[in-house]
């Protein structure tokens, strides 16, 4: 097995979810960051990763994801123009 990798992941309804779930269990580490506090709550019972609460497209909740350690991050909400725009800020 290659060496586990680091990922964020912006969204954590069912697409997000699915894709932490499936890279840790690869054994990869998986950040998932939701911005619904009543999602959270639930991705926290249902998830054993770290889960962080905010708003991805602001700078001080991709900070507390430590980007400079993850290979790659995931924009996976239900909003296009959301989803660019955690990209072009990760970036």
């Amino acid at each position: 097995m290659s060496k586990p990798k680091r990922f964020v992941i912006a969204g954590g309804g069912r697409v997000g979810l699915q894709t932490a779930e499936n890279l840790a269990d690869q054994g990869h580490e998986v950040v998932l960051v939701e911005s619904d506090e009543d999602r959270v709550e639930e991705l926290s019972d249902a998830y054993t990763g770290l889960v962080i609460h905010g708003d991805a497209t602001r700078p001080s909740i991709l900070k507390q994801t430590d980007l400079t350690r993850a290979d790659a991050i995931a924009a996976l909400t239900d909003e296009t123009g959301t989803n660019l725009a955690i990209c072009m800020e990760a970036q």
